[in-house]
């Protein structure tokens, strides 16, 4: 997936409470990039078997516009596996993604449709990865 979104890196875990407005975003390309296998448990012969992938790697690679169009890596990508993907139901507007090894970030695409978009589509591919979620239990179920 890639396209436009709008990102914040709150200063405090407060901004919801205090709402998504008193938020300064800036513009950046992102591309949601992920590494797949084919499952060979299914070939796709079996009833219901779809040829299934199992999610390897992932990760989301921002990209900021810089003058004269031209455009570099806004910071290292960040890696899914080492996040939580969350978001607020009074707050359907952004979403966050709190990478546990070092910083969250607050996201929004320009309406909520695509935000939601962009919200499923990243909590998807990170619900698979990550040593520490298993190990650990640490992904409530939702």
């Amino acid at each position: 997936m890639e396209g436009p979104l709008q990102l914040s890196q709150p200063a405090d875990g407060q901004w919801v409470k205090k709402g998504s407005k008193a938020l300064k975003f800036q513009n950046v390309q992102t591309l949601l990039m992920v590494r797949t296998i084919r499952d060979s448990f299914e070939t796709g012969t079996e009833i219901g078997g779809g040829g299934g992938e199992m999610v390897k790697d992932g990760v989301l690679v921002l990209i900021k516009d810089k003058s004269s169009g031209k455009f570099a890596v806004l910071r290292e990508p960040i890696q899914l596996g080492n996040c939580v993907v969350s978001t607020d139901p009074d707050c359907e507007d952004t979403f966050e993604i709190l990478d546990i090894k070092r910083e969250a970030f607050v996201f929004r695409a320009s309406d909520k449709s695509r935000t939601q978009q962009w919200f499923h589509q990243i909590k998807r591919y990170a619900r698979d990865l990550g040593t520490w979620r298993k190990r650990r239990n640490a992904l409530p179920k939702l």
